[in-house]
């Protein structure tokens, strides 16, 4: 699966294992070895996460109206629903990509071979949402 096609699928985590072998992003991130260890800087790994987020959003609408065929393209109002959800989920993916590198201590190895395991569909367990009152 190619990087390109997951992010028109929404899903920005194979362009941050790309980006994570690249030296000019080593060098952004600060990775560096002490004690056997290989870190990694979270302030700058943070602001990496936003700006990859920020690119993701700011192409979602373009994406979702690429990937339907000309006949059935979304409608405004559906395109706002899409858009909301989408920028929900991928706002989710993001605050568990920094919960990852946090739990891994920002240890770089670490870090990418956990980015590297198959999503468990048990490890996310949606918490039940309040239902509002309709007056």
């Amino acid at each position: 699966m190619t990087v390109k096609s997951d992010l028109n699928k929404n899903n920005f985590l194979p362009l941050i294992k790309v980006l994570l072998g690249e030296n000019i992003v080593h060098n952004f991130l600060r990775v560096n070895e002490f004690e056997g260890k290989t870190y990694f800087n979270k302030e700058n790994f943070e602001e990496l996460a936003k700006w990859i987020l920020l690119f993701h959003l700011l192409a979602l609408q373009s994406n979702l109206n690429d990937n339907k065929d000309n006949s059935s393209k979304f409608k405004k109002s559906e395109i706002e629903k899409e858009i909301i959800k989408n920028v929900k989920d991928n706002f989710e993916k993001y605050n568990e990509l920094i919960a990852k590198a946090d739990a891994n201590g920002y240890d770089f190895i670490k870090f990418k071979s956990e980015l590297d395991k198959a999503p468990d569909e048990n490890e996310k367990v949606k918490k039940p949402t309040k239902k509002r009152n309709k007056k």
